[in-house]
């Protein structure tokens, strides 16, 4: 017999299995050859997942289970990982609530699940307690923001570790292709002995001090100095729980310490600082989350972190 349908919008159980018992049962039934099932998936604003595929933390997905139960059908098997529960109690709701041999059942999910993996397994059960064969399905979960990891900035004097960031399209540039590129440059970095190590806009005066005393540039001959601005937070927001636009603006707006700043200084691994970058560079929001910093002469100072910010 076959099961219908039923739908998954998320992206992963909680961990430990979910029964679903059949409504009717004949105790008389007659034995015969385990139970078979196939699973499939669909990504209600795509196509067919494929196992180990990768889908959107927004998205819904589908899942279809068939099952040949030649001893008659009893149960099905649910188990995975992730952050959705599946809540019975909801069953007879009209919404998302679909028919599994007649027993109703509803799948409450979280936004934030981007940056996962979530893992199904599934088993059908006959009458007389046979099982079939597991049937395994897992996929990624990628976050709805853009999220780069480890990048490095170099001080001022290191041609080769560039420590000028362009924020949208993660890129480095030096003081030597800094200039050229001015426009696309968001922040940048340096350290001093009286202010540690330092992200900055490009147009910060303290910023443009600093690299007159440790080079022979000047900001001012930058065409443009984008007017990124920085915020620190009285209680840091859990970078790795912003999955999604919602939680990285939540994010971003609460428990701010100071906003509208053009530097922010002594930094130390597991800052975490909000930016938003200028109007012209479409005002996006983002956090900064320290993992590093290095060197305190020359060439050798370096700051490197992980960055979040709204796609465009």
């Amino acid at each position: 017999m076959k099961i219908s349908k039923f739908l998954l919008t998320h992206l992963a159980l909680a961990l430990g299995l979910v029964l679903f018992t059949s409504c009717k049962k004949d105790e008389s039934l007659p034995g015969g050859d385990p139970p078979t099932l196939t699973v499939s998936a669909t990504v209600l604003s795509g196509g067919s997942l494929s196992d180990n595929g990768t889908v959107t933390a927004t998205d819904t997905v589908d899942f279809s289970i068939d099952v040949t139960a030649p001893a008659g059908f009893n149960s099905v098997l649910i188990g995975g990982s992730g952050n959705s529960i599946l809540d019975q109690g909801d069953a007879g709701a009209a919404d998302l609530a679909t028919q599994v041999d007649g027993i109703p059942f509803r799948v409450l999910t979280t936004a934030s699940d981007g940056g996962g993996l979530a893992k199904y397994s599934f088993v059908a059960v006959d009458e007389i307690g046979q099982r079939s064969d597991t049937v395994q399905f897992s996929f990624g979960i990628t976050s709805t923001v853009d999220f780069y990891q480890n990048v490095t900035l170099g001080g001022f004097e290191n041609n080769s570790v560039g420590g000028f960031y362009d924020a949208i399209e993660n890129s480095i540039s030096n003081l030597i292709t800094a200039p050229s590129n001015s426009s696309k440059i968001d922040l940048l970095f340096y350290h001093t002995n009286t202010s540690g190590y330092v992200i900055a806009s490009v147009d910060d005066t303290d910023a443009d001090m600093t690299l007159e005393a440790q080079t022979t540039s000047d900001l001012d001959n930058f065409p443009t100095r984008n007017s990124t601005r920085f915020r620190t937070f009285i209680t840091a927001p859990n970078f790795d729980a912003v999955r999604t636009i919602p939680d990285l603006q939540n994010a971003y707006s609460s428990n701010v310490q100071v906003s509208g700043l053009s530097d922010v200084t002594n930094l130390v691994s597991s800052t975490i600082i909000g930016f938003q970058i200028a109007t012209e560079r479409g005002a996006r929001v983002g956090l900064i989350q320290v993992l590093e910093t290095a060197g305190t002469t020359g060439s050798n100072r370096s700051l490197r972190f992980n960055v979040k910010i709204e796609p465009e």
